[in-house]
């Protein structure tokens, strides 16, 4: 993560650019996350729903706060995040309880996350 904050690349990027472009989007798709996070945070508005740990689904009406500010992301626009739930793996969305929290606490104590 401190990598990412200084703009550092690692060796694979420096001599795969495939590599280096594939980091910079998820890199974008994990902003667009965290900023969704903070907003709740910032406005004290509860993460969870009912069925919060269930993967990100548009068929359902009332999957929790979190995941309907990421749904108005991709409805306003956010074309990484859509590519990201359409395209990216179902086991890493980035949007589990136990992502959150690792966030919730690198963002209020400035440490590291934890995998």
């Amino acid at each position: 993560m401190r990598q990412m904050e200084r703009g550092e690349l690692s060796v694979e990027q420096m001599f795969e650019p495939e590599a280096s472009a594939n980091v910079k989007k998820n890199q974008e798709v994990l902003k667009s996350i965290l900023k969704s996070l903070i907003f709740c945070g910032r406005q004290n508005i509860a993460l969870r729903g009912h069925r919060d740990h269930e993967l990100l689904d548009k068929t359902d009406k009332n999957k929790g706060n979190f995941q309907a500010l990421l749904h108005f992301r991709v409805d306003a626009g956010d074309t990484n995040l859509a590519e990201h739930f359409q395209t990216g793996a179902k086991n890493a969305q980035y949007i589990s309880l136990k992502f959150k929290m690792n966030c919730l606490l690198a963002l209020v104590t400035g440490s590291e996350m934890r995998s």
